[in-house]
């Protein structure tokens, strides 16, 4: 009886000794980021729910001692990458448990970020662009941690792909932002492009999207509206067995009288077995070249029945030799390249 009584007696302490152990905490914590370097580090909920006297907390900077309570503010001086570490010591496990995250540190931050909590890291808006004449710029992302994507082109355009093309239609400075996303919340980064005004306008050729018979010669010219009318362009015939049918210059006509010139004139012609001759025109003004900067311009010859779309390229420097072509773009050398990190 007296070993059924001790027997009893062990097994009602070990169930309250069990039921009175705490389970072995997982560490974690959250920051928020106020702007410019200063930001707020929080102990995840689950142990400040912890008994007061039930562990220590350890904070560290890059391996440095920061502090030792649940939550703290730090202030930045450096922009750059920086390990934090949560270390926090268990009184009845006796041993010690860590959290280490690395974040992104921008003095020229605005702030609004929040980031931290489970495996997921905080995401890392980054991205860098080729400027290229003709306005435009291919955009690529460098962003960490994201999972969705969201591009301001700063004019009135936008983007959700990952790595965007854009072209601007203006000359002006524009303020690009890159929003990244995931499950713990948003990080935005910009820059700014400035979209120089074009020296040279170069006429590259055209496209005959409808002609009046198929199985025939034709043939376009492009001149001003001089007294001393000057040829801008002047295609070789071409038998056009269907459309729509290209014919691009191999070395692109630079059209250097934009300032003088109010409109060119675009004749097309036929030529057959009984004749050869002018079949449709068509005037297109500078205005449409200096304000807009169309790169494409579609337009019926006069004659109802021709079509054609003709194309244009802009330059900050001139071409040289005979740059290679395919569709329509030039081979691109990229102007600029920069990259820019800017939390938000």
């Amino acid at each position: 009886m007296k070993k059924i009584f001790t027997l009893l007696l062990y097994l009602t302490t070990l169930f309250i000794f069990v039921g009175c152990e705490k389970a072995t905490p997982t560490v974690d914590f959250y920051y928020t980021d106020h702007g410019e370097g200063y930001y707020t580090f929080y102990n995840d909920p689950y142990w400040s729910d912890y008994d007061i006297h039930g562990y220590d907390v350890y904070w560290h900077i890059n391996g440095s001692h920061v502090s030792y309570y649940d939550s703290f503010d730090y202030q930045f001086t450096t922009s750059g990458y920086y390990d934090v570490e949560l270390e926090l010591y268990d009184y009845h496990t006796e041993k010690y448990y860590t959290k280490v995250k690395t974040i992104y540190v921008n003095l020229s931050s605005s702030g609004g970020g929040t980031g931290g909590g489970d495996d997921t890291s905080y995401p890392t808006a980054s991205f860098t662009y080729d400027y290229y004449d003709n306005f435009e710029i291919d955009f690529y992302n460098n962003s960490l941690d994201a999972t969705s994507y969201s591009w301001s082109f700063g004019d009135g355009k936008s983007s959700t792909e990952r790595e965007p093309y854009h072209r601007y239609s203006q000359p002006g400075t524009y303020t690009v932002t890159l929003t990244a996303r995931n499950s713990k919340g948003s990080h935005q980064a910009t820059a700014k492009i400035t979209i120089t005004k074009p020296a040279y306008t170069y006429f590259l050729g055209i496209e005959y999207t409808r002609v009046p018979q198929l199985n025939h010669n034709y043939k376009f010219v492009l001149t001003d509206d001089d007294v001393f009318t000057t040829t801008w362009g002047d295609s070789q015939w071409r038998t056009i067995y269907s459309t729509p049918y290209q014919y691009i210059y191999q070395t692109p006509h630079l059209l250097d009288g934009l300032i003088d010139d109010d409109y060119y004139n675009l004749d097309v012609y036929m030529d057959t077995e009984n004749s050869s001759g002018k079949i449709g025109s068509w005037r297109i003004t500078t205005t449409e070249l200096t304000q807009n900067y169309a790169t494409e311009i579609w337009g019926n010859t006069n004659d109802g029945l021709t079509k054609v779309k003709i194309y244009f390229s802009y330059e900050r420097e001139p071409l040289s030799g005979s740059p290679a072509r395919n569709e329509i773009k030039k081979a691109k050398n990229p102007i600029i390249k920069e990259m820019s990190i800017i939390t938000k």
